[in-house]
This record gives C-alpha cells, sequence and structure tokens, in this order.
C-alpha cells in the first residue's frame, strides 16, 4: 500500500507554491471578483445574478473566464502542487487514472503532471465545454461526456446553479434544498438529459486504471454498482450526512476484493486522516463513530495490497 506521507513540493520540479513565480494581474483580478461576489451576497443580488447570466446566455463565458484567471493565482498553485505531491504516492508515469466526475478537470492537470494518461468523464454540457477548450489537443487526456451508473442508458441530471453540485441523487438534492434553503449556489432549476455507461464499460474501452477517482455528489454508490473487477486504488467522496452511502460503497469495493485496505482525507486537506492504512471492518468503524458527525465532506481510499509497489 501506499507510503503514507505529508505532501511536499515535487522534487525536481518548479514549485507550484512560490506566488512570486505567478503573475500579480491574476491574484488582483480574482481579488476584485471575490468582491464584487461578496458584494452581491450582501445585497441579497446573487441569485438575481445568476438567473440574468443564464438568461443572456453569459454563464458559460463568464465563469470560464473567472476559472482561467483563478488557476493562474498563486493560491490555486498552491493546491495544485498539494494535489500532485498527494497522488503521487499512487500514479506514476504511465499509469491510466479514471476521473470520474471531471468537472473542470482540477484532478485531470494533477494526474497530467505525473504524466499519466486521464480518462476524464463528466456529463454536464457546462465542464465539457471547458474541459474541450482546455484539453481537447493534450496528448494522454481522454474526454467523455457521459455519466455512470450500474447499467447504461440516460438519466436525467438535476443541475445547480452552481456547477459542482449538480447531481443525478434526488436524495442529495433534497437535502441540500432542505438544510441550505437560502443558497443560491444549492439550487437545482434545470435538468439535463445526460448518457449513462458503466465502470465496466469504460475498462473495456480504454483499459485498467491504476486510480480511479470518484467525485459525482451523492451517486458515488450507483458507480460503484457498474464494477465487477479490482481497481488497484479507488477514492470516493462521502458525505457525513450520508454515512450509510459510504459504508454501502466500501461493501462494494471489499465485494471485488476482501483485502482491500483503507484510509480517508478530509475536504481538501490531502492529509491522512488515520495513521496507518485499515481494513474494511475498521473504516466502517471510523465512518461510524467519526465521520458521521463531522460537517465537512472529503474522500475514502481503498488500495489492494498487490499495488503495494510504491
Amino acid at each position: 500500500m501506499p507510503v503514507l506521507s505529508k505532501p511536499q513540493s515535487p522534487a525536481g520540479q518548479m514549485d507550484e507554491a512560490n506566488p512570486a513565480q505567478f503573475s500579480g494581474k491574476s491574484n488582483l483580478l480574482f481579488g476584485v471578483i471575490r468582491f464584487f461576489a461578496k458584494l452581491l451576497k450582501k445585497l441579497r443580488l446573487y441569485g438575481l445574478f445568476f438567473r440574468l447570466l443564464h438568461q443572456l446566455n453569459l454563464y458559460s463565458p463568464v465563469f470560464y473566464l473567472i476559472e482561467d484567471i483563478q488557476f493562474e493565482t498563486a493560491k490555486r498553485k498552491k493546491e495544485q502542487a498539494r494535489l500532485i505531491s498527494f497522488y503521487r504516492q499512487f500514479v506514476q508515469p504511465g499509469d491510466t487514472c479514471f476521473d470520474i466526475g471531471a468537472n473542470l478537470g482540477t484532478r485531470v492537470a494533477a494526474f497530467r503532471a505525473l504524466q499519466a494518461n486521464v480518462i476524464a468523464v463528466e456529463p454536464q454540457q457546462f465542464c465539457m465545454a471547458y474541459l474541450q477548450r482546455k484539453y481537447r489537443s493534450q496528448e494522454g487526456v481522454v474526454l467523455v461526456q457521459k455519466a455512470l451508473a450500474e447499467r447504461e442508458g440516460t438519466m436525467e441530471m438535476l443541475i445547480a446553479n452552481e456547477h459542482r453540485y449538480s447531481s443525478l441523487s434526488p436524495d442529495y438534492v433534497n437535502y441540500w434544498e432542505s438544510h441550505s434553503p437560502d443558497s443560491v449556489a444549492k439550487r437545482w432549476e434545470r435538468t439535463q438529459t445526460v448518457e449513462v455507461t458503466t465502470l465496466d464499460k469504460l475498462i473495456e474501452a480504454y483499459g485498467q486504471p491504476r486510480f480511479c477517482k470518484i467525485d459525482v455528489e451523492g451517486f458515488e454508490e450507483e458507480v460503484l454498482k457498474g464494477l465487477t473487477q479490482p481497481i488497484d486504488v479507488i477514492s470516493f467522496e462521502y458525505h457525513s450526512f450520508r454515512h450509510q452511502q459510504a459504508l454501502d460503497c466500501v461493501d462494494k469495493i471489499l465485494a471485488l476484493d476482501p483485502n482491500y485496505t483503507f484510509n480517508y482525507s478530509e475536504g481538501n486537506t490531502m492529509q491522512w486522516g488515520l495513521s496507518q492504512w485499515v481494513d474494511g471492518a475498521r473504516i466502517k468503524d471510523v465512518i461510524t463513530a467519526e465521520l458521521s458527525h463531522k460537517k465537512r465532506a472529503g474522500d475514502i481510499y481503498a488500495c489492494r495490497p498487490a499495488s503495494s509497489s510504491i
């Protein structure tokens, strides 16, 4: 299993955490954008701003521009350096990574920095258009505009005002609508019919991945139902308010190979929650006794002992 380590700047590469290496213009522009967003929220005009952008067909170009600016800020560069260092524990040059729920490609960028081949799966038209704009001509990246579930077909995706909350899970959406009624970002006012495939079909098309990351806003269990063969390393997002789903995901992974060991990372800290990898029974105890009482989401990692070449 991977050695537990504190993420550091990748040795022998440019220090991506050094703000001096990046344009101060991006930091300034993003600061202005954040000030404008906070002002709109304070004036209770944030929702109107979202709707106006959609009505004028300006949502995509405006948020693509914001993402481009944010990607060049010192803060984002630090975050990327942390991601690269963390995933280096699993991913080696030439490995294949599945990014299920690629969104705007933060993990795609990290995997490519590690010289891995990436199969980026994202059903949202808004996100896929951005990914195509950024990665279409890049060698080593395959973009798949589909969702994953237990079987192939089509489904209705609930599209949130803020793309990172879009989901195929009505239960996930219902929870946030009842617990965050004043949130503009967590409103689902549109739907999109999406094509659906399975993890097994993805492996059939692109080969066995070394690492599979699953982050699909409450639909993780359904994605794992479409997998009948073990993958060396799997990560899936957990939510404290849906801890039973996390338990079910662990059971599905153990059904593929009972020797998987587990750990977790809270939020986007990219730091291990446990000092050592544990078996399925222990991680289920941790989910029930600890993670279910925390407000933050995070990711649970499953690693096969046979993959412990790192």
